[in-house]
């Protein structure tokens, strides 16, 4: 064998060895990435959910819940939609709050052009009649244990109920308009407007002028001693910002999305600062995140609401059902089981398995306790990890739902 050979020889098991020693140097690497990622993303601690958890009985609020709750100017309520059962929490935790003097409206994700009529019938001013009951359609139970709640307070301190959402058709608005007419003194300036509107080809013209008429000259007198051009102008507003979301709603549904939560925000300030109410907020769950974790990106109502009034000043609560049927907003009954074979160390039902998967449970979502580890979470069409704190400040858990009717 030649010197040249040998040479080569000690050369090429010397790269294998600088190769190995890479390899292995790596795999090391990973190792101790994988270390950190997992202590990030820690195991759940039974401590912190026992610490942070209380099953309650529906119809009688945990105190810890209360208490959490209190002196927060906004309270933002997130719903899986369509269960009675959300109807029924929802209906207690606004009438507790009220009664304790914590809040003085509740806005709800629907159509904006039936706002007044949810806060006059609420007010025991409307009467229930057809249109009212079909307006109110699954909202009915709510509205009308409201109602009763009020009947027995003085009309100065009665609670509100009102909707925070665009009109997602052109009718709505037009509806409205042709039921307030009846509770006018004077319904000839309605009639024409709403007989321009129909008929004329720049229909966004006839909205602005209208406004602008009844803004300047104050002709809308009518019953209840309210302020019906206020009302009026208001109405005619955000069906001004509903068109555009309306109109490109099947082609650019990401950016309609966009633009009409930035009219519900708007509509949120417009409670929040004219009125200078403390609100409830009921809305999908999507809405109650304070940061973005999930849907679509951009600023999410709570995530708004906690910049512009302080972390202080909101209060962000989810209700989860655990199993069960609901009715999305298409109408479809929509099956939910987050039990079934859940992911490992989700917070959902690692709670429930903790406290009980036939309990109504309250987990206060601590930063104390549950820190700066992201942790999973699974509510059934959205699987996503976040630190629990950043995204919510609380959770009740429900063991079965019906779907509203």
């Amino acid at each position: 064998m030649s010197l040249k050979t040998v040479k080569i020889g000690f050369e090429i098991a010397f790269r294998e060895v600088a190769i190995i020693k890479k390899l292995k140097i790596a795999a090391l690497l990973v190792f101790l990435s994988s270390l950190v990622f997992l202590a990030a993303c820690s195991d759940i601690q039974e401590g912190d959910i026992t610490k942070n958890a209380v099953n309650f009985t529906p119809g009688d609020l945990p105190q810890e819940l209360e208490d959490d709750m209190d002196n927060n100017r906004v309270i933002m309520l997130g719903e899986f939609h369509g269960s009675r059962e959300h109807q029924e929490l929802l209906t207690d935790i606004a009438i507790s709050l009220h009664e304790r003097g914590q809040i003085d409206r509740v806005v709800l994700d629907d159509r904006h052009a039936f706002s007044w009529i949810f806060e006059d019938f609420v007010l025991t001013r409307l009467d229930e009649g057809v249109f009212v009951r079909d307006i109110g359609d699954t909202r009915w139970e709510l509205l009308q244990a409201i109602r009763d709640y009020n009947e027995e307070r003085e009309a100065g301190d009665r609670l509100k109920v009102s909707a925070g959402d665009i009109n997602f058709q052109r009718d709505q608005f037009i509806t409205s308009m042709q039921f307030m007419r009846r509770y006018l003194e004077d319904s000839e300036p309605i009639n024409r407007f709403l007989n321009n509107y129909r008929t004329s080809a720049d229909m966004e013209g006839v909205l602005k002028d209208f406004r602008d008429e009844v803004k300047e000259k104050r002709m809308l007198e009518g019953e209840w001693n309210v302020d019906w051009n206020e009302r009026v102008v208001d109405l005619i507003e955000i069906e001004l910002a509903s068109r555009e979301p309306r109109e490109i709603w099947q082609n650019e549904y990401p950016r309609a999305h966009r633009i009409r939560e930035d009219v519900v925000k708007n509509i949120a300030d417009r409670y929040l600062e004219t009125k200078n109410d403390r609100v409830l907020f009921n809305f999908s769950y999507s809405h109650a995140q304070k940061e973005h974790a999930f849907g679509i990106e951009k600023e999410w109502l709570a995530e708004h609401l906690e910049k512009t009034y302080s972390p202080e000043n909101l209060f962000s609560l989810v209700l989860v059902p655990l199993t069960g049927e609901v009715r999305a907003t298409s109408g479809e009954i929509q099956s939910i089981d987050l039990l079934d074979d859940p992911l490992d160390d989700e917070l959902i039902s690692t709670t429930a398995n903790i406290m009980g998967e036939n309990q109504y449970t309250y987990l206060h979502l601590s930063e104390e306790y549950f820190g700066d580890k992201s942790i999973k979470f699974d509510f059934n069409h959205h699987q996503f990890e976040a630190v629990p704190s950043d995204l919510f400040d609380g959770l009740i858990l429900i063991p079965e739902v019906r779907p509203l009717p």
